[in-house]
C-alpha cells in the first residue's frame, strides 16, 4: 500500500470516528453526558496510542493512570465533601485551588483538561489524529455553552488545563517514566548470564526493554510487598517443571488449532501502528463496560481511575520481578532441549519471561472491574472490530475473570511464556487489584 493510500485510508477512518463522536452527542440523551465525554475522549486517545512512536505496553499503562487521575480531580470540585483529593496523598502533586465553584463546570472542564493531556502524552501522533481531537473539543465546548454564561465557560476551561498541567508537572518529576517512550530499549544493560537466564533472542535481536520500569513511582501499591514466589531450581531434567512446561507448549502450538491461533492473535496487542497495546485494550474493555452498564459519571470516573492505576501498577510490579529472575522464553529451552526449529507463534518480547506482564494487568484490571460491576457482567468485546486480519474480531464473555484467564492462556497459546509464568502474574494482579479496589475515594465512608 502506498503511503498517500494509507493517508487517505487513515483519514476516512478518522472521519467516521469523528461521525461516531457527533452521533453520540446527538445521542446523549440517553446517558449521562459526563460518562459519554469520558468514553469519546479515551477512544480518541487510544487512537492516538496506535500512532505515537514509543507507546510499549508499560509506557501507554502509565500515561492511562495520569490521565485517570486528572479526570477525577476535574470532578471531584462537584463530589460529595469528604471524596479525596489526591493532592493530599501523592507527595509532590501540587494542584490548582478551585476558587470559585460556582463558575466551575466540570464538563467545560473535563473536556479542556484531556484536550491538554492529549497533547502532553501523544504529541507527536499524527497530523489526521490532532484535527480529530480539535474537532472533539470544539463539539463538546460547543454542547456545553448553549446553556452557559461567557464567564463559566472561561473559568472552567481554564482551570481544567491547570488541573491537567498539574498532574503533568508532577508526571515529569517520575525519574524512570518520563519520557519514557524515547528510550523503551536499554541497549547498555547486560543481563546476567546463566543457564535458564533470559538474553536477547537471536531469531528476533532487539535490546532489553524497560529494564528499570520496576523503579518507576507507582500510584496505590507498593511493588516490593508483591513480589514474584521464587522459581523452582532450573532443571533440563525431563521430570522438572520446566521441562513439562515447556513439552506443554510445544504440543499446543504444533501447530495451533484455529480457536487457539484465534485467541492468542486476538489478546496480543502488541503491533506497534496497527494495534492498541494490551493496557489499551483494557481500557477499551473498560469504556464498553461503562456504556453496556450506562454507567454514571461518578461511576465512570472512577472506574477509569482505578484501571489506569491498576495497569500502571501491575505493570511495575511484574516488570520488577521481572528482571529479579531473569527467566528465558520457553522458545530458547523448547530449541535447545526438545525442537531446534520450533518457533513462537509470534516473536517473544524483548524482556525476561517471568512473571506475564499480560497476565498480571489483566488479573488486576478484572478484580477491580468485577467490584465495581458484580462478578456476572456479560461483555461483547469489540475493540478488534476494525482489525481486517482477524477473521472473528469480537469476542463474547459471561463475566470479567473469564477474559482474564483467556488473556492469560493466550499468552501460552502464542509460546512465549510458561503456564507458571501466567498463572504467577494472575496471582500478583489480583493482589494489585483487591488492593487498589479497597481504596476509598470517600475519606468517611464506613
Amino acid at each position: 500500500m502506498t503511503k498517500r493510500v494509507k493517508s487517505f485510508t487513515m483519514y476516512l477512518f478518522l472521519l467516521i470516528v469523528m461521525s461516531c463522536q457527533n452521533q453520540s452527542l446527538c445521542d446523549l440523551k440517553k446517558s449521562d453526558p459526563i460518562s459519554q465525554l469520558v468514553v469519546d475522549w479515551y477512544r480518541h486517545m487510544l487512537l492516538s496510542e496506535i500512532h505515537t512512536e514509543g507507546y510499549r505496553a508499560p509506557v501507554a499503562a502509565r500515561a492511562f493512570a495520569y490521565i485517570g487521575l486528572a479526570g477525577y480531580e476535574t470532578i471531584r470540585p462537584n463530589l460529595p465533601a469528604d471524596y479525596i483529593s489526591f493532592g493530599e496523598e501523592m507527595a509532590g502533586l501540587e494542584l490548582p485551588v478551585i476558587d470559585s465553584i460556582d463558575y466551575y463546570h466540570e464538563g467545560i472542564a473535563l473536556n479542556s483538561c484531556f484536550a491538554y493531556l492529549e497533547f502532553f502524552f501523544y504529541n507527536s501522533n499524527r497530523p489526521a489524529l490532532k484535527m480529530a481531537k480539535k474537532k472533539l473539543e470544539e463539539s463538546w465546548d460547543e454542547f456545553w455553552a448553549k446553556s452557559m454564561a461567557p464567564n463559566t465557560l472561561k473559568y472552567s476551561k481554564k482551570m481544567g488545563r491547570k488541573i491537567a498541567e498539574a498532574i503533568c508537572q508532577w508526571s515529569a518529576t517520575d525519574e524512570y517514566g518520563h519520557l519514557s517512550q524515547l528510550h523503551n530499549y536499554d541497549r547498555d544493560y547486560i543481563p546476567p548470564s546463566g543457564k535458564g537466564k533470559w538474553q536477547p533472542s537471536i531469531n528476533f535481536p532487539m535490546p532489553p526493554m524497560l529494564p528499570s520500569w520496576g523503579k518507576v513511582r507507582t500510584f496505590m501499591v507498593d511493588a516490593d510487598q508483591f513480589p514474584a514466589r521464587a522459581l523452582p531450581q532450573f532443571s533440563e531434567n525431563p521430570d522438572s517443571i520446566y521441562f513439562k512446561q515447556a513439552m506443554e507448549l510445544y504440543a499446543l502450538g504444533n501447530p495451533l488449532s484455529p480457536e487457539n491461533k484465534w485467541i492468542a492473535e486476538y489478546w496480543h496487542d502488541d503491533h506497534p501502528g496497527l494495534t492498541i497495546t494490551h493496557p489499551g485494550h483494557w481500557i477499551s474493555i473498560a469504556l464498553q463496560t461503562i456504556e453496556t452498564s450506562q454507567a454514571s459519571s461518578d461511576l465512570a470516573i472512577e472506574t477509569m481511575l482505578k484501571v489506569g492505576i491498576a495497569l500502571s501498577d501491575a505493570s511495575v510490579t511484574s516488570w520488577k520481578s521481572k528482571y529479579i529472575y531473569n527467566l528465558e522464553r520457553p522458545e530458547v529451552f523448547i530449541n535447545r532441549n526438545i525442537s531446534s526449529t520450533w518457533r513462537s507463534h509470534l516473536p517473544a518480547p524483548s524482556h525476561p519471561s517471568y512473571p506475564s506482564g499480560h497476565s498480571t494487568c489483566g488479573a488486576a484490571v478484572t478484580t477491580i472491574l468485577d467490584k465495581l460491576y458484580g462478578a456476572e457482567f456479560y461483555l461483547t468485546d469489540n475493540s478488534h472490530v476494525d482489525r481486517s486480519e482477524l477473521k472473528l474480531a469480537s469476542r463474547s464473555f459471561s463475566s470479567f475473570r473469564e477474559m482474564s484467564l483467556e488473556n492469560s492462556v493466550s499468552r501460552m497459546l502464542l509460546g512465549v511464556h510458561y503456564r507458571m509464568d501466567c498463572e504467577e502474574g494472575r496471582r500478583i494482579g489480583r493482589l494489585v487489584g483487591e488492593e487498589i479496589s479497597q481504596f476509598d475515594l470517600q475519606s468517611s465512608k464506613e
